[in-house]
């Protein structure tokens, strides 16, 4: 029965705290109430909130490091190098690619963010309306097509 409770305790104020945790306090406060349940915490929290049991251990690591290094490693959120790299990285001939797109559709002076392009940035979209087809131009105004 006490299983049950503390599951059900761990499942609320693991949903109540969620929309404001990220990734790394999601891992450190897992970890704090597996810490805090004793043996077995780990798979009980795991069980509760879904949260991986490996995720879970990385933050107990965490809760392990000395204080200085804890509030060096509390300005990121991942480890450094961790996500995709920009595709202008595994890609150089990319933003040349771009460039060259809008170039021949630039108008003002390049260095300066206040140049614009004359063509829009979106296709028209097309919808169905009372059975036909329309499709909503920039200014709003639907057109036949």
């Amino acid at each position: 029965m006490q299983d049950a409770q503390d599951s059900e305790r761990i499942r609320l104020v693991y949903q109540s705290l969620l929309p404001e945790m990220n990734e790394r306090m999601r891992r450190q406060w897992a970890a704090a109430e597996a810490r805090a349940l004793g043996w077995g915490g780990v798979s009980a929290v795991s069980r509760a909130i879904g949260l991986s049991r490996v995720t879970i251990t990385a933050g107990l690591a965490e809760l392990d490091l000395p204080l200085e290094e804890r509030l060096i490693e509390s300005r990121r959120v991942r480890r450094p190098g961790g996500g995709r790299p920009p595709l202008t990285e595994t890609d150089p001939t990319l933003l040349p690619a771009l460039e060259s797109l809008i170039e021949p559709m630039t108008r003002g002076d390049p260095e300066s963010s206040a140049s614009t392009t004359t063509q829009r940035s979106s296709p028209p979209t097309v919808f169905a309306a009372g059975g036909r087809e329309w499709a909503a131009v920039a200014s709003g105004m639907p057109v036949s097509c």
